[in-house]
């Protein structure tokens, strides 16, 4: 009987506080909407949260907080069937927030509260695990790019396990295209070049430079257009149409 491959994700777990409004206000404005709801997020915690519902032995690794948001975090990724046992608590740290605001039209604003948070502090012995562990696939996520340590810790495993399971990567650019900081957009292609497959937004591929090398696969997500598969000649071979149908909310999609 084969034996079903088991995921490691890595990255960030936020908790998401989302409220509709009526409007946008100009700055220093103000505006009417209904109190916070509040759900399991992060772009390693969506994935994680995925990949479980599809029916696969998921773990994760994460830097969360010894705080109440921490433990609504655990018990929500527990709840779905994510592994949650590898997870080290970070003492005197607060998980990190995203506040999340949608008009009537279907816009968002995103504000992330995560500066100074547990999720930035991931080391190298939050790593540790993954011998025990022996994942078939490790899943990591941009966002830590450009954050001193974690960054550092990720591209180490990183390299360890090149090789040993298929590396995936979620770039999830959180800075305006045209503002990309030096240090991300660094550590972006550094963990983007040590992985097997790339999941990039067209325009993030761009703001980033990133480029599909030797052996790679590169899956681009173009909006409207659908989404594409580039190998590492940087040819299109494969691509999917966009689907049709009205979006109502697309946090976490």
């Amino acid at each position: 009987m084969k034996k079903a491959k088991r995921a490691v994700v890595i990255g960030d777990v936020f908790v998401d506080m989302i409220s509709e409004i009526e409007g946008f206000p100009e700055r220093g404005g103000r505006t009417y909407g209904v109190p916070f709801g509040r759900s399991e997020g992060g772009t390693a915690g969506n994935i994680a949260a995925g990949l479980s519902a599809l029916g696969m032995d998921t773990a994760i690794i994460a830097g969360i907080g010894e705080d109440e948001s921490g433990e609504f975090l655990l018990k929500g990724l527990e709840q779905i069937g994510v592994d949650v046992s590898w997870i080290r608590p970070k003492s005197g740290l607060h998980s990190g927030t995203t506040a999340i605001f949608t008009d009537l039209q279907g816009e968002r604003d995103i504000y992330m509260l995560v500066r100074g948070s547990a999720f930035e502090k991931l080391e190298t012995e939050d790593f540790a695990c993954l011998e025990e562990i022996q994942p078939d696939i490790l899943c990591l996520t941009g966002v830590l790019a450009g954050i001193c340590p974690a960054q550092e810790a990720v591209v180490e495993a990183a390299r360890k396990w090149k090789g040993k399971a298929e590396l995936y990567f979620d770039p999830n650019l959180c800075y305006p295209a045209d503002k990309v900081p030096p240090k991300v957009k660094e550590g972006a292609c550094q963990i983007a070049d040590l992985c097997d497959v790339v999941l990039t937004g067209e325009t993030e591929m761009k703001a980033l430079g990133l480029t599909p090398k030797e052996g790679q696969s590169y899956v681009i997500k173009c909006g409207g257009q659908g989404s594409r598969l580039m190998n590492d000649r940087q040819e299109i071979v494969f691509q999917i149409p966009a689907t049709r149908h009205r979006p109502v909310d697309t946090t976490g999609a």
